[in-house]
């Protein structure tokens, strides 16, 4: 499965949600390639160092950034992983437009906030671009980085917000902004891997993975 991670706004913790998915992927036995196609290289970072920790099992990461050496390549190699997880976006590029193309499933993370909001339109009109070339994709909108007060106003509003895009199929969860997500990801490693584990923050992973994992 091809699982591409996007949105065209930064800061909206989609990298972190790739290392994520990739690490819980690696953890369920899967053999799993991250692509990094985001400049900033934060999912690369990541990887490099869950390699210095030795952890355990590998995940092979690599990186391209525009969108004919992402697609030849992914047409190349998709078949020698169970999962590739592609951490794309932070601006319309080429090479999120061929994530996008080539995606078995698309997740738009997108965050509380003004700004995290509008990107929604600028996606919507992406994800309308890539439907328009190919058979329908499953397209799941998670609300991420989160107010811990789950029915806080900016996070109602931002889920309110999706009323106007029907591409989206809205996740009944948020993922809280936790520095659980945060230590993790830096480490390249799941949250189900941390010690001591924060069981709140497994715990909405595990309700994302279980969408993802139909």
């Amino acid at each position: 499965m091809i699982y591409t991670i996007a949105n065209s706004k930064g800061g909206v913790g989609k990298s972190t949600l790739a290392v994520q998915i990739a690490a819980d992927k690696a953890r369920q036995g899967r053999d799993v390639l991250l692509i990094n196609g985001d400049r900033q290289k934060s999912s690369e970072l990541a990887m490099l160092a869950r390699a210095e920790a030795n952890a355990y099992p590998d995940i092979a990461c690599v990186r391209y950034t525009e969108g004919p050496e992402l697609r030849a390549q992914l047409k190349h190699q998709r078949n020698k992983y169970d999962d590739v997880i592609i951490d794309v976006g932070g601006r319309d590029s080429s090479a999120m437009r061929a994530a996008l193309g080539m995606a078995d499933v698309v997740v738009v993370a997108f965050a509380p906030g003004s700004f995290e909001v509008w990107a929604l339109e600028e996606m919507d009109e992406l994800l309308q671009e890539a439907l328009s070339t190919r058979d329908p994709f499953p397209i799941y909108a998670v609300l991420n980085l989160a107010e811990p007060k789950k029915d806080s106003a900016d996070n109602t509003d931002a889920l309110t917000a999706l009323d106007d895009y029907p591409v989206y199929t809205r996740l009944p969860f948020p993922i809280v902004r936790r520095k659980a997500f945060a230590t993790a990801s830096g480490q390249g490693i799941s949250v189900n891997d941390l010690k001591p584990k924060v069981a709140k923050a497994s715990e909405e992973l595990a309700m994302l993975m279980a969408v993802l994992d139909k």
